[in-house]
This record gives C-alpha cells, sequence and structure tokens, in this order.
C-alpha cells in the first residue's frame, strides 16, 4: 500500500562557530592540518551545551515552523549516536527540555544507526505514520561526539 509522507516543519540549532585553528591551537595540532584533511574551516563547537538541549531548541524551532504545538505531537524519536547519558535515553531527555512537555502525552526514544541514524529514524517514522495513533512525529538528530574524543590521541 502506498502512502505519502510530508516534512511539516525544520528547524536546527548550531553551537558558537569557530574557525579549525583555534581548535588546533587548543590542542597542539599544527595549523592548517583540520582543513587540510577535513576541509573544514569554519565549525559549530559546544562548550557548555549538551545533546538534549541543542535538540530541544531545534525541535521548538521545528515545531514553530509546522505550526504546531508540542500538544499535537504523537512520537519524538531521537536519531543520534552520541548521548548525554546512558539513562534515561536522549529522547526522553530532549522531551523533558522542552516547553509544554511536562503536559504533552507521547513516547520518545532513540534510534542509534551512528552516521544513518536519521535515515533510519525517517524511515521508521515513514512506516509509524497512520493517521490515527500517530500524525506527527518529531525526529531530532542532535550530536556532540567530539565531547567523547581522546584530545591525546591526534
Amino acid at each position: 500500500m502506498e502512502r505519502s509522507i510530508k516534512i511539516i516543519g525544520t528547524g536546527k540549532y548550531i553551537p558558537k562557530l569557530i574557525h579549525s585553528d583555534e581548535l588546533e591551537e587548543k590542542y597542539g595540532i599544527p595549523t592548517g592540518v583540520s582543513e587540510k584533511y577535513s576541509g573544514v574551516r569554519i565549525r559549530g563547537h559546544v562548550t557548555k551545551e549538551d545533546n538534549s538541549e541543542m535538540g530541544a531548541k531545534a525541535v521548538k524551532l521545528a515545531l514553530k515552523d509546522a505550526g504546531i504545538t508540542i500538544k499535537e505531537v504523537d512520537l519524538l524519536i531521537s536519531a543520534a549516536g552520541s548521548y548525554d547519558y546512558t539513562l534515561p535515553n536522549q529522547g526522553a531527555s530532549i522531551k523533558k527540555k522542552l516547553a509544554g512537555s511536562e503536559s504533552a502525552d507521547f513516547p520518545a526514544f532513540n534510534v542509534d544507526s551512528t552516521c544513518i541514524s536519521f535515515l533510519v529514524a525517517f524511515d521508521m517514522a515513514a512506516r509509524m505514520l497512520d493517521g490515527i495513533t500517530y500524525k506527527n512525529i518529531v525526529i531530532v538528530s542532535s550530536e556532540t561526539a567530539s565531547k567523547n574524543l581522546n584530545t591525546e590521541n591526534w
């Protein structure tokens, strides 16, 4: 059976932008190495934010863009490979930081398929959207993998 789905809103949060040479200096890496090997000169760099805080900010903007409220959300899927904590799950952590979520009744869970987590979550959501139980599913991908890197191993 063929069904159509659509994305009704998007939102993004990017932490403070910094130049790669700032990170190279901070970690004692020769200047220019990061850009040479990754092609990235300017990047978002997490200082104090966590995944759930960044995810909640992006969800807030996506809901506004979609023209719906938190009360209209039926499910939240966190699609990421990095977490704030092992427990509770990242989806629940993001939901807790969303204004109004304390009175919104919807489940939240994680999908961790590393780099393709968003695609896997999107496929799952597409299969779950039935217009009855699930009408509005939020997928949020928020990563702070750099917090878990061994900066002594360059």
